[in-house]
């Protein structure tokens, strides 16, 4: 609520009394309002929204309007000093990103299930080949996906969908689903990998049962 306010607040003065001020005192101040107003909304609709993919995009919308008001403000206070202005825009690209990129990535990693033999799991993997590298584009942080159930795995493996007996590893992140009858996903096992059928479009469908 404090932050729509002071937004509403800002809008109020740039409105009303920009024109009371001349030169560049006008143009800094109009830019840093301008530029001030997207990291305030951002700001509220991060104590509104409850979906984590808005939250990500929102995260993402306030630090572009952070990166550029900082970019502005450096512009215009050192001006005559590309030295300076030449570290801030290091900064921005060396420290800032990095850690945005991280928070973003910390975001969209589901956390663990603990493993019951008993119930039915989408085993997310992070990739180790070139499909799932660009899988991980797509679903980050993992690139791989199977499924688990009743102590069975079913994944992909040399191009076809498999039946093994399944061996947990710490690298695994493993999300509950509904269970999944054996009889079910068994008339599955030999399918041919392709486009159409592959880990993700064949998997996902369990995940959102």
């Amino acid at each position: 609520m404090k932050y729509l306010l002071i937004l509403l607040t800002i809008r109020f003065f740039e409105l009303i009394f920009i024109e009371q001020f001349q030169g560049n005192i006008q143009i800094f101040l109009w830019n840093s309002l301008l530029l001030l107003q997207p990291i305030l909304l951002c700001l509220v609709i991060n104590k509104v929204a409850r979906d984590k993919k808005i939250k990500v995009v929102n995260f993402v919308a306030l630090f572009v309007s952070f990166v550029m008001l900082i970019n502005f403000l450096s512009e215009w206070v050192f001006f005559e000093k590309y030295d300076v202005r030449l570290w801030c825009n290091l900064f921005i690209f060396v420290v800032v990103v990095p850690l945005s990129a991280n928070a973003v990535f910390r975001t969209l990693t589901p956390k663990s299930a603990n493993l019951d033999v008993k119930k039915s799991y989408i085993v997310l993997k992070r990739p180790s080949d070139l499909f799932g590298l660009v899988a991980a584009l797509f679903t980050a942080p993992y690139g791989h996906c199977s499924l688990v159930t009743k102590g069975k795995w079913f994944k992909f493996k040399k191009g076809s969908l498999q039946e093994l007996d399944y061996k947990h590893n710490e690298d695994y992140c493993l999300i509950k689903i509904d269970n999944v009858k054996l009889s079910e996903i068994r008339k599955l096992v030999g399918m041919k990998w392709s486009l159409r059928n592959n880990c993700f479009t064949t998997f996902n469908k369990y995940k959102r049962t």
